[in-house]
């Protein structure tokens, strides 16, 4: 996508298991992420993805975990000053390609959520769904089979009407 827009702001990853359990210190550092980096790209009219925010934070930690939903919300808007995303675009594979995706990807190595069992994935996935369902302008379901050029296209597509 860096080639289609030059002011793409690419996400900072300190390394692949971004994700953690809901803690007191959640709030200040997505305040910090927003603060450092999205607020700074989005006023200098950068596009930012991020590859996990608030959507996956509820999926894993709500929906999988068994939080409270409401509570991950009001962490996350302390945090971020109420800041939500425009578009979250949802990847959607069967869970046999998701996985064989996965141990390609890493080697065969997960990381402490790909370990993880089957029910804890399906209630993940269960999460992202009915999320999806409940605000469909902003939560994009896009089908992630066939090949990087078809799955770009597709995402190209759910987020047409946001491009200038």
């Amino acid at each position: 996508m860096r080639n289609a827009w030059h002011r793409v702001a690419p996400p900072r990853r300190k390394g692949r298991d971004n994700a953690r359990r809901l803690r007191q210190d959640d709030p200040p550092a997505r305040s910090d992420h927003v603060e450092r980096l999205i607020r700074p790209a989005l006023e200098r009219g950068a596009w930012v993805l991020c590859d996990r925010f608030i959507d996956s934070s509820r999926a894993y930690q709500s929906g999988a975990s068994g939080l409270a939903d409401a509570d991950i919300l009001d962490l996350h808007r302390i945090g971020s000053g109420g800041m939500m995303p425009d578009r979250t675009l949802l990847l959607l594979l069967s869970p046999e390609e998701a996985a064989a995706r996965a141990h390609a990807r890493d080697g065969g190595a997960s990381d402490r959520f790909g370990a993880r069992n089957t029910e804890f994935h399906d209630r993940v996935r269960a999460s992202f769904l009915g999320y999806a369902a409940r605000e469909p302008k902003r939560i994009r379901s896009v089908d992630a089979s066939g090949t990087a050029q078809d799955v770009t296209a597709r995402l190209l597509g759910e987020i047409s009407d946001l491009l200038p």
